[in-house]
């Protein structure tokens, strides 16, 4: 740098010292004179400030924050639009729909599944008997994430004919197996098998359900799969280079349609409702034939893949006798249900210790824990709508004890020549009444050019509510006529000889 150049940078530096001064000593007057603008600006700016960052925050969390597999934006699901047109979870299909994608289909590198019909097992000899969570995937599940194992290695072809293999959860092998380093090719208790443990995921990896405890393998047994296409696995693929989901979804459709050609239901094959169904015999896949004795309401359930919607799902309900299933949930009706879980521990442990219980919680636990996702929507797009709501109160008052500032003169002189205090807090009134009623009047207009994406929002109201639109209006008009009341009697108070001097 020549010495021309530095002496003018450096000149220049006392300027904006006294620059920064002035401004600085011109704020504290500004501020002595009228606290109650500085502290509204500079309460504005922290929710703006605040709102914005907690916005970015989620948004970063959600959205912007790469997921923990190689290559995501090429990892896509795969299921049978027909199951979505029944509205049930889209993310299902038949295990030989998936067999036969893997096989057959060119546009992906690999497709892997997993199924979560039969998932909760009993681990035994870490501590007593546990119920731990085992998802049943392919072999090259891991391989087609893009994610290797920590510690060991990951599923391998030749594990499908050694017996029981796992791959353990970071978090079960740190929290219930206390963090064994040489836990790799240990034998674990699982159920009814010996299970050796091939590996350990890294402590990021997450995939649904994220309280999975361990993987195991889908095995290719028939007997042991659902056979119902809508109790399938769920399937996921790796597209490969320069493959589009639109050019692989063509390719599986038409697999699809091959596979179901001579299906003899038809693919789009419905159930049918009879209009009497007392005494009618029916079946489904695996089970005897049932005479229907009955029917109740319907039954509302929590549909994970469609945008965790409550839907209508077709539910049979049938003798714990008849078909005895291999786990239960069993519900005691009892006056303090807080207060039973010790009685019903030490009962269960005298007839059998190595039978354990999970998830041993009141009922309004359970329905907690089952709209955990919803509640936490509600909860984070209600925090953001008092945050605008507030925001804009607060914005609102400040512009108009500004403006109420700036026109104070002006006011005096009206107020000498005889206007009314009726007529300056109209003045007022309508300086903050034009852009309230231009705002609400452009926030409903977008809540009806949203309503369908509000409607995925809402359960048991619309999304063009007259009732919920009509409040949230009177809601936004009161607290813009309190914003405008506290400038307005301001303003109106006004002593005309005061003000004539104040400029």
């Amino acid at each position: 740098m020549s010495k021309s150049a530095a002496t003018r940078i450096c000149g220049r530096i006392p300027y904006m010292l006294s620059d920064l001064g002035r401004d600085s000593r011109y704020a504290i007057r500004t501020w002595s004179r009228n606290p109650g603008f500085a502290i509204v600006a500079i309460l504005t700016l922290a929710l703006g400030i605040g709102a914005a960052t907690a916005v970015f925050s989620i948004v970063e969390a959600i959205l912007l924050r790469p997921l923990p597999y190689a290559g995501p934006d090429r990892i896509v699901a795969i299921w049978d639009g027909h199951i979505t047109d029944r509205n049930l979870a889209k993310i299902f299909t038949s295990y030989d729909d998936f067999e036969n994608w893997r096989s057959r289909s060119g546009s992906f590198e690999r497709i892997a599944a997993a199924t979560w019909a039969t998932g909760e097992q009993i681990l035994t000899g870490y501590g007593g008997a546990k119920i731990v969570l085992a998802i049943p995937v392919s072999t090259d599940f891991f391989s087609m994430l893009g994610v290797a194992p920590a510690m060991g290695r990951a599923f391998e072809p030749a594990d499908l004919r050694q017996g029981c293999t796992v791959v353990l959860a970071h978090r079960f092998w740190r929290s219930t197996l206390l963090s064994p380093a040489d836990i790799v090719g240990r034998s674990l208790a699982v159920g009814d098998r010996a299970c050796t443990v091939a590996g350990v995921m890294p402590e990021r990896f997450a995939f649904y359900p994220t309280a999975a405890d361990m993987w195991t393998l889908i095995t290719p047994n028939r007997e042991q799969l659902p056979k119902d296409r809508y109790q399938g696995v769920g399937v996921f693929g790796r597209l490969r280079p320069g493959v589009t989901r639109e050019r692989a979804q063509a390719e599986i459709e038409a697999l699809h349609r091959q596979q179901h050609a001579h299906d003899p239901h038809g693919a789009a094959f419905a159930p049918t409702v009879y209009p009497h169904p007392v005494g009618q015999r029916i079946r489904t896949p695996n089970t005897p034939w049932s005479t229907v004795v009955g029917v109740v309401g319907n039954q509302k359930t929590l549909s994970v893949y469609q945008e965790m919607n409550w839907i209508d799902a077709p539910f049979i309900y049938r003798p714990l006798t008849q078909s005895p299933p291999p786990e239960a949930t069993v519900a005691i009706r009892t006056p303090v249900p807080e207060a039973i879980g010790a009685t019903v521990q030490r009962l269960v442990a005298a007839i059998d210790p190595d039978v354990p219980l999970a998830n041993l919680q009141t009922m309004r636990q359970r329905i907690s824990r089952d709209l955990a996702y919803p509640q936490f929507r509600a909860a984070v797009l209600g925090a953001f709508s008092a945050f605008s709501l507030l925001l804009a109160f607060v914005g609102l008052y400040a512009v108009l004890c500004q403006l109420v500032a700036q026109r104070t003169h002006e006011f005096g002189v009206r107020l000498a020549l005889g206007a009314s205090s009726r007529h300056i807090a109209r003045l007022v009134g309508v300086q903050g009444g034009v852009p309230t009623v231009i705002g609400l009047a452009a926030g409903m207009s977008s809540a009806l050019a949203f309503e369908r994406f509000m409607s995925s929002l809402l359960y048991g109201v619309k999304a063009v509510d007259p009732m919920t639109l009509g409040s949230i209006g009177a809601l936004l008009l009161t607290l813009a006529s309190v914003a405008m009341f506290i400038p307005a009697r301001r303003a109106t108070s006004v002593d005309p000889m005061t003000a004539l001097r104040s400029e």
